[in-house]
C-alpha cells in the first residue's frame, strides 16, 4: 500500500477536461453585436412603456380639440 502511494505520487496525473469546450475565453464580435442588439431592444421597450402612458392624455387632448372646435 505504501509503494502504490508512493508511486501514485511520483507519476504525473492526467490534467481535468475543461468544463467549457466549446466556449471560446473571448468575446467574439458577433457577441458585441448580440449585446447591442438587445440594448436597443430594451430601449425599444422603454420607449414604448412611456408611449402607453401618455396615450390616454393624448386622446383626451385630441378629443377636447375637437368638441371645443365643434362648437
Amino acid at each position: 500500500m505504501t509503494i502504490s502511494a508512493i508511486i501514485l505520487a511520483v507519476l504525473p496525473s492526467p490534467s481535468p477536461p475543461p468544463s467549457w469546450p466549446n466556449q471560446p475565453d473571448k468575446m467574439t464580435s458577433a457577441d458585441d453585436v448580440r449585446k447591442g442588439l438587445v440594448k436597443i431592444a430594451n430601449w425599444f421597450i422603454d420607449l414604448a412603456k412611456n408611449a402607453l402612458t401618455s396615450l390616454h392624455g393624448v386622446f383626451g387632448g385630441i378629443l377636447s380639440f375637437i368638441l371645443i372646435e365643434g362648437c
